[in-house]
């Protein structure tokens, strides 16, 4: 097997043009993988691979040129609501990589639990990461940052960038639990065992809660070293800071019309701390509602309302 890796000007045809892509040259003496990036020679094996299992062993003489329709191919994982362990997320990787994803948007925190071990907010592991079981039992845990690390090495190796994922303001009952005192009320609550929507959410209002959210993203993005950082915004009801003496002194002292455009000046606090770090926001649609997110921020849509006027 060779791996031929060549700069982008000294290729010929889309496989030099695209990232990922490749040619793959089999003769009875050898087979070459051509690209001009390590994600094509992962996917050039990758097809190697697949036509060796077909064949049982052997494999048909030829040139084959591919290249990915989509840079981004990716999978969602969500470990807050189950908590799957190290080994079962290194098996999901590799099954990944076989299929050439090289994407996973890793959900590691939300109203069921906090998943990342904190060394600055120490309870989000003691409280945060367990929740209480309609049966009275314990669930729970949260990956250390040496299981990241080396997570993060694992799909690397693999050709596969990690998108973690921090939902704020909503979906943050694990983190409230916690830290009450980062919500409107500052009334103690548990985490959630149940999935759905949660009144509780972050308080836009006060100074302090943007202070803990920029150092906790400070703290997630020490161990993922990608471009992309998704930072939620799904499912944030309003109820609690249309009451909030903070969110509303918050609202008059920006100019804001309403509580959608007080997220919409949280959600680009947010985004400009990740961009100072170098990296790029990922939001869920309906960040878009009051319609005037940042256009920096990257958005995925989950669920495209007929009448939601923003899709």
């Amino acid at each position: 097997i060779c791996l031929n890796m060549l700069p982008k000007d000294e290729q010929e045809g889309k496989h030099g043009e695209v990232a990922g892509a490749y040619l793959l040259q089999i003769t009875p003496k050898q087979a070459k993988v051509t690209t001009h990036d390590p994600e094509g020679i992962t996917n050039g094996l990758t097809t190697l691979y697949w036509m060796l299992r077909e064949g049982g062993g052997a494999c048909d003489c030829g040139t084959f040129t591919d290249a990915p329709a989509c840079e981004h191919r990716g999978i969602l994982l969500d470990s807050s609501r189950h908590f799957f362990d190290v080994e079962t997320i290194k098996g999901m990787i590799e099954q990944c990589t076989l299929r050439k994803l090289n994407r996973l948007h890793w959900h590691l925190s939300d109203d069921q639990g906090y998943r990342l071990e904190s060394g600055r907010f120490p309870r989000l592991n003691e409280i945060g990461s367990w929740r209480t079981e309609p049966d009275a039992s314990r669930y729970g845990g949260f990956y250390t940052k040496a299981q990241i690390r080396d997570i993060v090495s694992y799909a690397g190796a693999r050709g596969m960038q990690i998108i973690p994922e921090i939902d704020v303001p909503g979906h943050v009952s694990a983190i409230v639990a916690a830290y009450p005192h980062l919500s409107c009320s500052g009334e103690e609550l548990e985490v959630k065992n149940m999935f759905g929507i949660h009144e509780r959410i972050l308080c836009a209002g006060k100074d302090v809660v943007l202070q803990f959210v920029c150092c906790l993203l400070d703290e997630v993005m020490e161990l993922f070293p990608y471009p992309y950082f998704h930072s939620g915004g799904d499912e944030a009801p309003k109820g609690e800071w249309k009451k909030c003496p903070a969110c509303q002194a918050r609202i008059k002292a920006e100019g804001l019309k309403d509580e959608e455009a007080l997220q919409a000046w949280f959600t680009k606090k947010v985004l400009e701390h990740l961009q100072e770090k170098g990296r790029t926001a990922v939001c869920w649609n309906e960040c878009m509602k009051s319609g005037e997110l940042d256009a920096r921020a990257v958005v995925q849509y989950w669920d495209e309302e007929e009448d939601a006027g923003y899709c």
